[in-house]
C-alpha cells in the first residue's frame, strides 16, 4: 500500500488499512504484512500507531547480474525513490 503524500496525515491511510483488515478477515485470510523500508520512519511509526509490530529483519544483497551471467549491460540498477530496496530497470 502507498498513500500520496498529498493525502498523508488526513485519515485515508487508516480508512484504506481498516478496509484491507476487514476484506481480509471476511476471507480468513492472515496474517496482514506490511513491508516498510528501514529509513521510513514516517511509515514505521504509522503502522505501530494503527497496531501492527516489526516482526522481522529483511537482509538483502544487491548482486550485478550481468558479470555474474554473461550478459552485456543491457540492464540498470537504480535506486527506488519510495524504498531503500533497488529495482533492475530495462534500458
Amino acid at each position: 500500500m502507498w498513500l500520496d503524500p498529498e493525502h498523508r496525515d488526513s485519515g485515508e491511510g487508516r480508512a484504506l488499512v481498516g478496509y484491507v483488515r476487514v476484506w481480509a478477515q471476511e476471507r480468513e485470510l492472515g496474517p496482514l504484512i506490511a513491508h516498510c523500508s528501514p529509513c521510513n520512519h514516517g511509515g514505521q511509526a504509522f503502522y505501530e500507531a494503527i497496531g501492527m509490530r516489526a516482526v522481522a529483519v529483511v537482509y538483502q544483497e544487491d548482486l550485478d547480474d550481468s558479470a555474474e551471467h554473461g550478459r552485456s549491460g543491457s540492464r540498470k540498477r537504480r535506486q527506488s525513490r519510495l524504498r531503500g530496496d533497488y529495482a533492475l530497470l530495462d534500458q
